[in-house]
């Protein structure tokens, strides 16, 4: 379990992202994950996403968070516990909705690679809906 000044200098992190600021940010919080492990990059993955306005399409003001996302993706989707640390780093419960895992993938601009990760990934899920969408989602993606 992380301890609160951990927390906190994440969340400031996150908060402070700009251009000016997102490679000493990001090697920061890559300090932090190797410093403290898992929790912290579940943390800072949940920190994200949360931060990233999923009803703007565009999302043109969360690039930088956006970008790091997508980096961490690249990260986690290498390690034997992905889908513990996505599905722990996503809200769920955002996920409930038909459609959803589709604009999310779309706003995050994610490969098709990553996209079949991630609805894999949330088929493993304990929701049965939230794992029913991510089978109707990868489905999607598999041409007939």
């Amino acid at each position: 379990m992380l301890s609160v000044p951990v927390y906190n200098q994440v969340r400031v992190l996150v908060a402070n992202l700009s251009k000016k600021t997102f490679k000493n940010i990001d090697h920061e919080l890559k300090g932090l994950i190797g410093l403290y492990g898992e929790d912290t990059r579940q943390f800072f993955l949940r920190s994200l996403l949360d931060d990233i306005d999923f009803d703007d399409h565009k999302a043109s003001k969360d690039h930088l968070k956006i970008q790091l996302v997508n980096q961490e993706l690249l990260e986690i989707v290498k390690l034997p516990n992905f889908v513990t640390l996505l599905c722990r780093s996503i809200d769920t419960q955002k996920l409930k909705s038909e459609g959803l895992i589709s604009h999310f993938c779309k706003v995050l601009k994610l490969p098709l690679t990553q996209q079949f990760a991630i609805g894999l990934a949330l088929t493993h899920v304990e929701d049965n809906k939230v794992a029913n969408e991510g089978k109707n989602f990868l489905m999607s993606k598999f041409p007939e």
